[in-house]
Order: C-alpha cells, then sequence, then structure tokens
C-alpha cells in the first residue's frame, strides 16, 4: 500500500514543509472514498457522473503517478507472499513513464544482477556461489467501462545460475485481477496468483525447497450501507491459499487453507481516517498425515487505517490493527513412519493475541521511513501452526535527484506447536542490507546491494548465515 520515495520532483524541493501539497500528490492523495489497505476504494458518490475518467484518474484508483501505479500492480501481483524474502535493502523497480498498447497500460522490463553469496541456499555448511540471476517482467492494467471496471495482471519470472554444485533454478511469481464498480457504492473483484519459489521457506529453516503456491480470492464492498450519508463501508471476502512441495521430504509443508472475512469499516477523522472492525473465519486441509488440519479458527481485529492523525501534516498514513485468534485442530492421531508409530501434534487448540502496524512517516521531501510489525498464527511443516512475530524497518533517502539509498533491517521468530522430537524448534531469524539505485538514463537503473542475514534455532546444526552482495542493471521499455 505505500509507494517508494521519488528521485525526482521531490528531490528538487529542499524544505519539506513547503512541499506538503507535492508530497501529498506523490502519497496518491485524492482517492476515492472508502479506501482500505490491501483493498480498492468504492468511488465517491460526487465522482459518478462529473467527468469521463482518463487514464491519468480513473474512478477506480484516482490519480495516481506512473511510479505509485506500478507499485500497486506489483504488490499485488509481483512480490513474494511469504514471510522472510531476501533483498532486505533493495529498492524495487521504479518506472517513470507506462507504455500504450491501445487502452492498456503496460510496464515491462529486464534486469540482470550478478550476486557473490558466502551461503548461497543457508545451510550449516553451506558453500559459496556467485550467481548470475536474468529475468523480466511486465505489469498493466485495462480500464473498462469509462474507468469503472479494470483488469489487471503481472509477472516476473528470474533464472539464476550457480558457480558451485547447486543446480540452476527459476523463480516466477504472477497473477490477474477483474475489478468493476457497479454503482458508486458497490464494487466487486476477484483474481488470482501463482508462485513457484525455490529460495529457502520463511520461518522455517530449510535450504533449497522447490513449491508452488497459488492465492484465488473474490471481494465485495458496499458503501454507505446504512443508506446514503452514513458513510459505513461493508466488505466481505473469500480467499484461499495452497502450498504444494516438489520434493516429498517436505510434504508436510502442503495444505490448502480458506478465509472467509467480513469488514466494516468508518471515516471518524476527516475522510481520509478510518476505524474498522474485522472477523474472520478459517478452515484448512494439510495433505501430510503427519499433520492435523484446522477444523475452525475464528480472528477478532479492529483498527484505525489511513492518516494517522498523529502529526499535524498529514506526513503519517498506514493502518495499526490488534484483535485475538482462537484456533480449533482435529485431534492427534497415530501414523507409521517405516517401522515406527508415531503421534501427530497433539495441541488442538491454539489461542494468542494477533496484530498488524504498517505505517510510513514522510520525514521531508527526500527521506521516508517505513515500518512493518506482525503477529500471527502461521501453517508450519513441524506442528499443527506456529506463531510468528515480525518486524521490519526500512529508511530511503533520495541522496540527490537521480540516485537513492535504502537502508533496511528485519527480526522474526517463530514457535511451533509440536515439540523438539519432530523438530519443533524455535527459529529466531534477523538480518540487515543496504541498497542504492542510480538513473542512468528514463530506459536504465544500475543497482547494489548487500545484506547479512542469521538463522539461529535450538539445535546448532540448523544454524545458518549468509552474506551476500549484490550488482544489477534494469532496463524500461515504454
Amino acid at each position: 500500500m505505500f509507494e517508494e520515495a521519488l528521485p525526482g520532483d521531490e528531490a528538487d524541493s529542499e524544505e519539506g514543509d513547503e512541499s506538503a501539497t507535492d508530497d501529498a500528490e506523490d502519497r496518491g492523495e485524492g482517492m476515492p472514498e472508502g479506501g482500505s489497505a490491501g483493498v480498492l476504494a468504492a468511488p465517491a458518490v460526487d465522482e459518478e457522473i462529473r467527468r469521463v475518467p482518463t487514464y491519468e484518474e480513473s474512478v477506480l484508483y484516482g490519480a495516481e503517478t506512473p511510479g505509485g501505479q506500478y507499485l500497486r500492480l506489483a504488490e499485488n501481483y509481483l512480490y513474494y507472499s511469504e514471510i522472510g524474502t531476501r533483498g532486505i535493502g533493495h529498492i524495487p523497480l521504479w518506472p517513470r513513464g507506462a507504455l500504450y498498447v491501445g487502452r492498456f497500460e503496460i510496464f515491462p522490463y529486464l534486469t540482470s544482477s550478478l550476486s557473490w553469496s558466502s551461503n548461497a541456499y543457508e545451510s550449516e555448511d553451506g558453500d559459496s556461489a556467485v550467481i548470475w540471476e536474468v529475468g523480466g517482467g511486465i505489469t498493466g492494467q485495462h480500464q473498462i467501462l469509462s474507468g469503472r471496471g479494470a483488469v489487471t495482471f503481472g509477472l516476473d519470472y528470474r533464472e539464476s545460475f550457480y558457480s558451485n554444485d547447486y543446480g540452476d533454478t527459476s523463480q516466477w511469481t504472477g497473477g490477474v485481477g477483474l475489478t468493476y464498480a457497479f454503482s458508486p457504492r458497490l464494487w466487486a473483484s476477484a483474481g488470482v496468483k501463482w508462485e513457484h519459489l525455490t529460495d529457502p521457506v520463511g520461518i522455517e529453516y530449510s535450504d533449497e525447497v522447490e513449491r508452488d503456491q497459488v492465492y484465488p480470492y473474490i471481494d465485495v464492498g458496499l458503501g454507505d450501507a446504512l443508506g446514503e450519508g452514513s458513510k459505513i463501508q461493508l466488505e466481505a471476502g473469500l480467499d484461499y491459499s495452497d502450498a504444494e512441495f516438489a520434493e516429498s521430504d517436505y510434504e508436510t509443508g502442503d495444505f490448502g487453507e480458506w478465509d472467509f472475512h467480513v469488514k466494516a469499516s468508518y471515516p471518524f477523522y476527516k475522510e481520509t481516517t478510518r476505524l474498522y472492525v474485522r472477523y474472520d473465519y478459517l478452515w484448512s486441509d494439510r495433505e501430510s498425515e503427519r499433520i492435523n488440519d484446522l477444523s475452525g479458527g475464528n480472528r477478532f481485529a479492529g483498527g484505525i487505517e489511513g492518516m494517522l492523525p498523529l502529526t499535524q501534516t498529514g506526513r503519517l498514513e498506514g493502518y495499526v490493527e490488534a484483535g485475538y485468534r482462537q484456533d480449533t485442530y482435529d485431534g492427534s492421531r497415530y501414523y507409521e513412519d517405516g517401522s515406527d508409530v508415531l503421534e501427530t501434534d497433539r495441541k488442538s487448540n491454539a489461542g494468542t493475541w494477533v496484530g498488524a502496524l504498517g505505517i510510513r512517516y514522510y520525514a521531508g521531501p527526500r527521506t521516508t521511513v517505513d515500518l512493518r510489525l506482525e503477529r500471527t498464527l502461521a501453517p508450519s511443516s513441524r506442528g499443527n501452526y506456529q506463531i510468528v512475530d515480525r518486524g521490519d524497518i526500512w529508511i530511503t533517502r533520495s541522496v540527490m535527484r537521480d540516485l537513492m539509498a535504502r537502508l533496511g533491517a528485519y527480526a522474526e521468530h517463530s514457535d511451533p506447536s509440536a515439540g523438539p522430537s519432530v523438530g519443533g524448534y524455535d527459529v529466531f531469524r534477523w538480518g540487515v542490507g543496504i541498497g542504492t539505485r542510480y538513473i542512468v538514463t528514463d530506459f536504465l537503473d544500475v543497482f547494489g546491494d548487500c545484506e547479512y542475514s542469521s538463522r539461529n534455532t535450538d539445535r546448532s546444526e540448523d544454524d545458518a548465515g549468509e552474506f551476500r552482495v549484490t550488482i544489477g542493471v534494469d532496463v524500461y521499455f515504454w
């Protein structure tokens, strides 16, 4: 939901307070009323037939810069869904324009990088490797019916070649979605995202793991749900998550999980800040006989989203959420492992507080600070579930008009429900990284990243650390 600091118009101003208007435009203010984190906004009532939308300002998305539009699409389709992926200090691609093909706005690009890793797959005695990665991708959208509907899509493909005995690997992520506003008050969206990954799994200890993951969804929203002028927005949706591991050794990670949710929100401060409550009901099917199914999960949460009214200048935005989750799993049972007869996880009930925080602070026309915190119950290959606590922070700075720099760090702790007899050890992971991106021309960027990450468990043989240095180039087309 956050845009990156743009090394262009913002860098021309030297005084933060004098650029408040420009900052608001770069943040994407002016979005239609009723927007929420990760969900399309319902169009405002007074926008219904006022003007014919253009590419620059649609009924669904409002006014967007090319960079902001690309990042919205990239967040939906190109970024990994897992917790704990690489690129701690990496600055994402930043297209400065769009390529128009008929009514399609697209952002095609090519990328190539060269890395040196001290431990390419985060194993205890892993080898160093030089890694050459090549790939490319595209995101885009096609507005339909005078801007009331949109088809959105994205695809990113990477091929990696290793200098040591590791086999070459490929990873890709992509998806497609359809959104339509039936009226100024009623909208719906549906889509699906696919991922094929080989990197080590976040919140677990493992080396190279090939897997496929799919995330279909459908959402509907109703503005002014209690009558015109009530300003109460209702949303409901059904999400599905499915993971399939290529190797039988990781079959305990195979699962399918459903999440039905409803949400109500109200703008309690101006039109830019909303209070909301949300309820989720979850159930899952674990494909390994060693893991019990989730027969029913209940999650209650509430929070605030939008421009957070903690500053007088509107430089703080994001969301803060807290709640409680109670899960019930099928009872334990016995299964055979070779000649051994073992019992599945006995913990059939899990209850814990959960929460999330994602805020961006505009420290000035050149600097932004992003903070993400999360506590959640997640599927685990080492038991019925695991409690995950994670925090991320990024500081992004436009050093000069054509040069950006970022400092990032994260820390993560996962506590599986099963005991040590089945590998249920706590895992603590942390990392720090720094990255730069330099605009050579409107069509070409060069970047460099340097990061260190570490994994610590209750078993020393599963501990690992990695130092990685990367240089690369991105080429844009429009």
